[in-house]
């Protein structure tokens, strides 16, 4: 859905960034949007990127699991 002819998330995306501008500046954080299916997920994906935030695609039933596989793959500590 759009409003003001942008998708109604990037609304959303634009707050969160922000909101954490310092932290993304300094690489303490990065900001995912993690999802299921790519196919069916391709405008967030396109959202997100006009945004330079990281979409993962992942399991699309087992949230957990999409969050888990994320995390081993980049890594993170924390």
């Amino acid at each position: 859905m759009d409003i003001n002819d942008q998708p109604v998330i990037s609304y959303l995306i634009q707050r969160i960034k922000n909101e954490f501008s310092k932290e993304t500046y300094k690489k303490q954080l990065e900001i995912f949007i993690l999802t299921g299916n790519k196919r069916l997920n391709e405008r967030l994906a396109d959202v997100a990127n006009k945004y330079g935030i990281s979409v993962y695609f992942g399991h699309d039933l087992n949230i957990p699991l999409r969050m888990f596989d994320l995390l081993t793959k980049k890594d993170f500590q924390n």
